[in-house]
């Protein structure tokens, strides 16, 4: 089997080898790459022009109906979609087999589909920020840090002092969050640096980027509730408990509040009206969604506190609010990320349901074009389902459809969780065996010689690359496994991406992490992450430098950079910044993008690089599921299948679409590792691998390649049934 792998790739380096001699079509001229330095491709459903602060970011009309159309995969996205319907088609495939060019579109800002359009072929990098890859990679980054700083400043407290001496570690994050409401100055010197380094590493960045962007008023951020501003986060547990306490605290409040703005002596409210207001904020509070930061208003119908912030000072409800700094900066940052880089992609559009309104709007156009009353019913049909789906999509990614904090909705949350932590402590002690295909989607995606050919010459440096490679990754927002289990999370549904709601879902979330430590899976995810982010950055910089010193690309090299996400006229400004590349043996570049003074180039290099990473050891995004799976039940249900339907957009269609050598030597090298994990799975179970026939065996490979994922789920389904 092995032997078959290394064919595979010697056959697939032959035919590359001769495939690029024979290549002569260039996808675009002199004249086509130098219009696009002044006409960047849009990416921006609404066709709205960018904040001028944002350097780069401007955004041109939106893209052609030919560029957002798949590539040909041989008829089986199309057919996929088709046949699973809308129960069962993820929102990646759906969206980009729709007729309505408004929805492909908006697919590809949302999400990361993995999949080829035609404009990639074109060197047009059509969906080249998408909002999930931005909200993960933005939010990880912060978490990790997050993470390394508490982690750290405990250690460094527990060494410092006694064990009779030191408070608890829950007491020990409850005093930074304290910290944190009193100019960052804590009950010992730890507390005060862990303080001091999460607000200049966290708390300040969202909020500078919040107030640049004008994403909401000032006093939102800069409220004088307390000596330091610190994201509040409700006890909802005590406002369950003492909920009169509350309200009527907040009454007593809000009536110096109109007392003090009153107009011309007169004031519009009496006692019930007071009561009506906390009962209000009361609700508001316990129904916001559970992921989020609540920016609360007074639901004052008339009067001075009509719309007015509710910024009662923190003092007064201090027993209502949460203090423990792992709960309210991992909130702070899955609200601030998502509600960024929103604003950032649809330039200041606070509504979901504004998103969707090209696609409706374009789906009337097609339906006036329409010959009969049925084709126009069905055009609109499809445009309403379109808008709905990849609306709920955005608002999931923004933490809005979360549940609410509310205890009545934790019961169910919580045994979902222990479900699906259960199922994984059980079911996956030899996930690491079925994780040996990664190792050959990265010769399918990136080619084996530049992406193993390094790496041998690499081993001799003691994995130099490798190394420098993940620290420039882990910058990036990816490779980060060891801290957070990225992959694992994503893969299994075993955990937020950020933090859990309170210490029990927290505990699963650890135990988790150790159980994938403990099986090596988490190791294997961060090491394979590093060899890919060396391989796909060397390419990325080495394919700039061509651009920058005039050659054109191949057809290849075109559509890896655009599917990347990156306009050739961007890659020739990262060419730029060479001097601050470090330039290693065998061909290896590390960008050091932390160092460039192109700061949106480096973002957008950030971006290529966590795309291309995750495209390769597969991680799912929220597009490549059906929908329904994102709720509570459907996350229990369809917690192993996820992989399955990212992998076939990812591997299958993606590589039918691109039918190279590459492509093709990956998939046959792919199949042979999958053979390669059946028969070690066979050694650990204490099978006898030579009992089974080559027919088993070759279903098998396919099965745990994730070639033909969904095809083998749907077989194993019917199988059942037969």
């Amino acid at each position: 089997i092995a032997l078959g792998g290394a064919f595979g790739f010697a056959v697939g380096g032959i035919m590359v080898a001769a495939e690029r001699r024979a290549m002569s079509v260039l996808v675009n001229d002199t004249e086509a790459i130098a219009e696009g330095i002044n006409d960047v491709p849009s990416n921006n459903p609404l066709g709205a022009t960018a904040d001028p602060a944002d350097l780069g970011a401007a955004r041109a009309p939106r893209a052609s109906a030919e560029d957002t159309a798949l590539s040909g995969s041989l008829g089986l996205a199309e057919l996929e979609a088709k046949l699973l319907g809308r129960g069962f088609a993820s929102a990646s495939l759906r969206g980009m087999t729709s007729p309505i060019r408004a929805t492909r579109e908006l697919t590809l800002d949302l999400i990361d589909t993995g999949m080829v359009v035609n404009g990639h072929w074109k060197g047009n990098a059509v969906g080249a920020m998408p909002l999930s890859t931005e909200v993960g990679r933005i939010g990880d980054k912060h978490a990790a840090q997050l993470t390394r700083v508490l982690t750290g400043t405990w250690a460094a407290y527990k060494k410092a002092v006694p064990k009779r001496q030191r408070m608890s570690r829950d007491d020990f994050f409850r005093e930074i969050g304290k910290a944190h409401r009193n100019d960052d100055i804590g009950v010992n010197p730890h507390v005060t640096e862990a303080a001091q380094a999460l607000r200049k590493d966290t708390i300040n960045p969202f909020r500078d980027e919040a107030v640049a962007r004008k994403m909401f008023e000032g006093e939102d951020i800069t409220v004088k509730t307390a000596k330091s501003y610190f994201p509040r986060v409700y006890d909802h547990i005590a406002l369950r408990t003492n909920s009169n306490d509350f309200e009527n605290i907040v009454a007593a409040w809000l009536r110096k509040e109109a007392e003090r703005m009153k107009v011309a002596g007169k004031l519009d409210y009496d006692d019930s009206d007071y009561a009506a207001m906390a009962r209000g904020i009361w609700d508001d509070i316990m129904g916001h969604p559970a992921e989020r930061i609540p920016f609360l208003k007074i639901p004052a119908k008339r009067g001075p506190l009509k719309e007015r912030t509710f910024n009662i000072p923190d003092e007064m409800i201090a027993d209502f609010l949460e203090n423990d700094v792992r709960e309210v900066l991992s909130r702070y940052i899955r609200t601030m990320s998502a509600d960024i880089e929103f604003d950032r992609h649809f330039n200041g559009i606070k509504n979901a349901d504004d998103v969707g309104r090209p696609i409706r709007e374009e789906a009337k156009e097609l339906a006036a074009k329409a010959k009969t009353a049925k084709e126009r019913k069905k055009i609109h049909d499809r445009g309403d389902a379109d808008a709905l789906m990849l609306q709920e999509l955005a608002d999931r990614m923004r933490g809005v459809t979360s549940r609410p904090v509310d205890p009545a909705f934790i019961t169910a949350r919580k045994v979902g969780k222990i479900a699906r932590g259960a199922s994984t402590f059980l079911m996956l002690g030899g996930v690491l065996l079925s994780s040996f295909a990664d190792v050959m989607n990265i010769a399918a995606r990136q080619g084996f010689g530049r992406s193993f050919g390094p790496l041998a010459a690499d081993m001799l440096t003691g994995f130099k690359g490798v190394r420098m490679a993940k620290a420039e990754a882990q910058m990036a927002g990816a490779a980060l496994d060891m801290l957070m289990p990225q992959r694992t999370q994503a893969l299994f549904d075993i955990g937020a991406r950020n933090a859990a709601a309170d210490a029990f879902e927290q505990g699963i979330d650890v135990a988790t992490k150790y159980f994938m430590d403990f099986t090596g899976l988490n190791i294997w995810n961060t090491s394979w992450k590093s060899v890919t982010a060396m391989s796909v950055q060397s390419r990325i910089l080495k394919t700039a430098e061509k651009l920058a010193a005039g050659k054109t690309l191949n057809r290849r090299e075109t559509m890896d950079l655009a599917m990347s996400g990156i306009e050739q006229h961007e890659a020739v400004r990262m060419a730029a910044e060479a001097g601050n590349w470090d330039r290693l043996h065998a061909g290896i570049t590390i960008a050091n993008a932390d160092k460039w003074t192109d700061r949106e180039m480096a973002r957008r290099f950030g971006n290529a690089l966590v795309r291309s990473v995750d495209n390769t050891i597969i991680s799912p995004s929220p597009g490549d599921a059906p929908p329904w799976t994102s709720t509570e039940w459907g996350k229990t249900l369809f917690q192993f299948k996820k992989f399955s339907w990212a992998a076939n957009q990812r591997i299958l269609i993606a590589s039918l679409q691109q039918r190279d050598a590459t492509a093709m030597a990956g998939l046959l090298s792919l199949w042979s590792f999958g053979v390669l994990s059946t028969i070690m799975h066979d050694f650990a179970s204490g099978r006898d691998p030579s009992k089974r026939s080559i027919r088993d065996l070759v279903v098998n490979g396919l099965d745990r390649s994730g070639i033909m994922a969904i095809i083998m789920e749907a077989d194993g389904l019917m199988g059942k049934f037969a």
